[in-house]
Parts: C-alpha cells; structure tokens; sequence
C-alpha cells in the first residue's frame, strides 16, 4: 500500500507515520503545497496513493483546499471511481460545517486527534484498505460501494457525520 501523510505539526506527522509505516511505504508532507505537488507526481508517474491522511488545519494550505485539489487531479486524469485514493481528514476541531464540506469535496472519513494505532486500523478496515495493496482483498466489495456512491450515498455520509458529531463522538 502506498501512503502519504500530511500534516503540519511534527509530531502528528510522526505518529502517523509510524502507524502507517506498519501497513505499507508511506511518504509525508508538512504542507498543503507540498502534498498537492506530491500527488501529482505520484499520479503523472502512474504510482498513486492508495491512502492519504490530510491534515485540515494546515498554515499554508487547509486540507479542504487540498482535497479538492486532488479530487480535481484524479477528474483530469479521469482516475476510475474504484482506483481513486482513500482520503481521511485528521483534525483536532471538529466543527459540524468543515465536516460537511469535507465530505461534499471527496473525503471518504475522519480521524480525530488525539488518535491511536487502533482508531487508525478501524477506519483503514472500514474502508476496505488492507496492508496488501491497497483495497486487497476487499477490493471488489469496496468497488461495488463507491460505483453506487450517488447524492444518495454522500447524503447518507453526511447525515452520518453530523449524527456523529452530535453525540460528540467527532
């Protein structure tokens, strides 16, 4: 599995990198910049990322910015539904409206500082990702997933996240 981590902050940086170094080769940025150029490269050179932990609050570039830009590259290159990177949002505030956005740009979850190797591991779980290559052996079920992802499928993401940020799990 190929991985990049972005993040501002050293330490977060670190962490997550440790985590993800467990699981596959993982590169990092510690900006919005950096990252979006990162992406591109990756892509142009058919080597893209199969996992992306994105950092929202970010000085010169906001992970949601960042997002959407690497959505945008994926549409250029006219990237399959089912070969797009998994995209995990990590931030420390977790505000109802940033969610949603995050989510109507591409996100596919959040991750909540503090965070631990188990959260981490669950998520990557739930989306299908394993240690094998990516979406691995899931790999059919998560495409059968994200081809049905309509505006009913993001509509139900949405309510789910602020449903989760009600209960104050987010």
């Amino acid at each position: 599995m190929k991985i990049l981590v972005v993040d501002d902050e050293l330490v977060s940086r670190t962490k997550m990198q440790m985590i993800m170094e467990s699981v596959g080769v993982c590169e990092t940025a510690d900006c919005g910049s950096d990252a979006v150029g990162i992406f591109r490269k990756a892509c142009e050179a058919s080597e893209p990322f199969d996992l992306i932990t994105l950092d929202i609050l970010m000085p010169d570039m906001d992970g949601t910015k960042v997002l959407t830009q690497m959505r945008e590259i994926e549409e250029e290159r006219q990237v399959p539904k089912d070969r797009k990177a998994k995209i995990f949002m990590v931030t420390s505030l977790s505000k109802k409206d940033t969610i949603i956005t995050c989510a109507q740009s591409g996100c596919d979850d959040f991750i909540i500082k503090p965070f631990t190797r188990e959260i981490v591991t669950k998520k990557m779980i739930k989306s299908g990702l394993t240690a094998e290559g990516g979406a691995g052996a899931n790999k059919k079920a998560a495409r059968s997933q994200k081809d049905s992802r309509g505006p009913e499928k993001k509509s139900a993401f949405i309510e789910t996240m602020i449903e989760r940020f009600r209960r104050g799990d987010i």
